[in-house]
């Protein structure tokens, strides 16, 4: 394994950036695999992830560093929970919510003793807290997402977890052309 936690975990943020911004979804299943390198190689059983894959070094290391505090740059553990919360979020997969969890749990010190060292984690944090709805926009292959989230406003609202909408949608030729936006404010009930 050439990469590190932090390339993975910024890689699987940018995936899911690009889910968002285009609603294509092999940038979920692209998030997902490399999720899936992620905690295969990458997991501390205590919680969050070493920096270096446990079978991709060379000369044997007297221990694996576990990048807690964010700098100029995020810590790789910061943006694997923020990764991971959002996966939860759009899969409705639990496992990922509790690794996110444990993930937080491993920075928990840093949280409440320094809590200027770990912005990132407190994004992650917030987002853990946060109820989050999907507002989809779906058009016919060939037609642009964005300009179709910008048209339509509030016109018309399906109620549906992504998976069910991706279930719908497939074969249908309409499953690369829909926009994900995820909104963070609290959910109320309509």
């Amino acid at each position: 394994h050439p990469a590190v936690l932090e390339d993975y975990a910024t890689l699987i943020l940018a995936c899911l950036d690009l889910l968002e911004a285009t609603g294509d979804t092999r940038w979920l299943d692209d998030a997902i695999a490399l999720q899936g390198t992620l905690d295969r190689h990458f997991a501390d059983p205590a919680g969050g992830y070493f920096r270096t894959a446990a079978d991709g070094v060379d000369v044997p290391l007297l221990f694996r560093e576990k990048p807690d505090q964010d700098g100029a740059e995020p810590s790789g553990n910061s943006q694997a929970a923020l990764g991971l919360l959002r996966l939860a979020a759009i899969t409705e997969d639990a496992e990922y919510r509790r690794r996110a969890e444990g993930t937080l749990r491993s920075l928990g010190r840093l949280i409440t003793e320094v809590p200027h060292a770990v912005p990132k984690a407190l994004c992650a944090l917030d987002l853990a807290h946060a109820a989050v709805r999907a507002v989809i926009i779906v058009t016919p292959d060939g037609a642009e997402p964005a300009q179709a989230a910008a048209r339509t406003a509030e016109t018309t609202i399906i109620l549906a977890t992504w998976n069910r909408i991706r279930e719908l949608l497939r074969g249908r030729g309409w499953a690369t052309s829909a926009a994900l936006l995820h909104i963070t404010e609290p959910a109320r009930r309509v």
